[in-house]
């Protein structure tokens, strides 16, 4: 829904299955990681396209804001 970029991060408001919104850390500007995932979040915001982020722990929560757990994955859908 919205992308914001920090002078140290990457944070994105997302939209989940169940209709919670919630900002989600997407990665710090000293990880390799973070541009590509920003390339990827700029393209489904422009193609209205959705997205999935996986983390490493099962039981993460998705409906909640985190600002500090980063995903492990990035797929635009």
């Amino acid at each position: 829904m919205q992308i914001q970029t920090q002078e140290t991060d990457l944070l994105a408001l997302l939209k989940s299955q169940s209709g919670q919104e919630s900002w989600k850390q997407i990665g710090s500007w000293s990880k390799p990681s973070t541009k590509p995932y920003l390339a990827i979040l700029m393209q489904a915001y422009a193609m209205k396209k959705n997205i999935t982020l996986r983390y490493i722990t099962d039981s993460y929560n998705c409906d909640e804001t985190d600002y500090i757990t980063v995903p492990w994955m990035v797929r635009m859908s």
